[in-house]
């Protein structure tokens, strides 16, 4: 759970939705900082398409394993967060390494 502080000039702050306690915080982007980060991403998008399909299969399985390496570290995060109890937390950890390694196995399947 998040919620906009009050006059911190555009703060976030993440609590936890069970003791209020701050999980974390970070600053609102501006337009300027938006602009920046959207010619990143065209950029991105012309770089990606550049890789070949084989490659990005790669990539998304190691998105997984990394996924799968950090999986307690995600679950405290997404349990502190959203408030989901470890078991929940657990399964959604797993679920994202389960579609990364899907979308590897889409991949190699067009080519």
């Amino acid at each position: 759970m998040a919620d906009k502080q009050t006059g911190s000039g555009g703060a976030f702050r993440v609590v936890n939705p069970f003791d209020s306690s701050e999980v974390g915080s970070f600053e609102f982007a501006n337009a300027e900082e938006v602009q920046r980060v959207l010619q990143v991403l065209n950029t991105g998008k012309k770089v990606v398409k550049s890789i070949p399909v084989y490659q990005r299969a790669n990539i998304l399985n190691e998105i997984a394993s990394c996924i799968e390496r950090r999986s307690e570290e995600l679950v405290t995060v997404i349990s502190k967060e959203i408030g989901k109890t470890l078991i929940d937390s657990r399964a959604e950890v797993a679920r994202a390494a389960i579609t990364a390694r899907a979308s590897a196995d889409a991949c190699r399947a067009v080519t």
